[in-house]
């Protein structure tokens, strides 16, 4: 916070304040010597602009945009007033329910039957038959295509599915129990907030994009929910940062793990970094937009408040 002038009166300063809230610029008055007020501005990158908009009061203090400004920023402040108390609400709302044993996140019925669904999945092709031999049948059946040349003839053939089967391979315990234990925690929060079908659109949209970069990244011997387990994150991620009134939340801890592991695994063999990459991309950008964050900036230009 600095300092940027100061103005004769209280109502001047005042004035001056209200206006600057109304044009996003945080600002504390203090009164200074021989009653004078002096203008503190939050933002340090915010100074220079302030400091105009300073001196343009002073030349034209009795302009009819000041006046108008008071009003505008009193009902600004009761709005956040009103976000303040609602964010702080989620806030401990949401933290019970991610850090708390005694109550927990309640296991979404739709992530439940994913989760389900990858463990049937994964006993299916890995338990052994008979003969000793695994499944192979269902596991080719699953992959986005057995031409390891590339293409998808078999998608243009009408095996729609396979855009989408290979996030349900799994290829280790490990993997699957890592994946499974993410999933049941960022997808139910998920399904929670906004409902199954957002949680499937998601799924779909997420798991397709994550595959097909993946695909043409490494060749059709992939699987695993890591592209969409990074979509969701990005997507909790972002809506909390944005729009915390929303009511996800993320631990810095968990954010800060994950993007270090997404980091580490350009350093092992046969990792999906094109499914994690594709996948927290468009997570981030859909909880950017669905945070409202990008039209809010649009409407706050100053080419469309003139």
């Amino acid at each position: 916070m600095r300092k940027i002038g100061t103005l004769e009166t209280k109502e001047q300063a005042e004035t001056l304040g209200h206006y600057l809230h109304t044009q996003k610029m945080k600002n504390t008055l203090r009164e200074g010597e021989n009653n004078s007020w002096t203008i503190w501005i939050h933002n340090e990158d915010e100074i220079s602009e302030a400091k105009s908009q300073l001196e343009k009061f002073k030349n034209d203090p009795e302009n009819k945009c000041y006046q108008k400004s008071i009003q505008k920023s009193k009902i600004l402040k009761k709005q956040e007033v009103v976000e303040k108390k609602e964010f702080q609400r989620n806030f401990i709302n949401v933290r019970q329910n991610w850090h708390m044993r005694e109550n927990p996140i309640a296991f979404g019925h739709f992530t439940f039957f994913l989760v389900a669904l990858n463990v049937v999945i994964f006993m299916t092709i890995w338990s052994k038959s008979q003969d000793g031999s695994y499944n192979q049948d269902a596991l080719k059946n699953l992959l986005i295509t057995e031409n390891r040349q590339g293409g998808l003839k078999e998608f243009w053939a009408g095996e729609f599915w396979r855009l989408l089967t290979p996030a349900f391979i799994h290829w280790s315990f490990i993997h699957i129990l890592f994946n499974m234990l993410w999933l049941k925690d960022l997808g139910s929060l998920i399904e929670h907030r906004k409902g199954a079908w957002f949680l499937a659109l998601q799924l779909v949209v997420m798991g397709v994009a994550a595959n097909l970069a993946q695909l043409y990244s490494s060749g059709p011997l992939f699987g695993g929910m890591s592209g969409v387990i990074y979509g969701l994150l990005g997507y909790i991620w972002m809506r909390g940062k944005f729009d915390p009134s929303s009511g996800f939340f993320l631990p810095k801890s968990t954010v800060t793990f994950m993007i270090v592991w997404f980091f580490l695994c350009f350093a092992l063999d046969n990792i999906g970094n094109a499914a994690h990459g594709t996948g927290l991309a468009i997570g981030i950008t859909w909880g950017i937009i669905d945070s409202g964050i990008v039209g809010h900036k649009i409407r706050q230009h100053r080419f469309f408040q003139k």
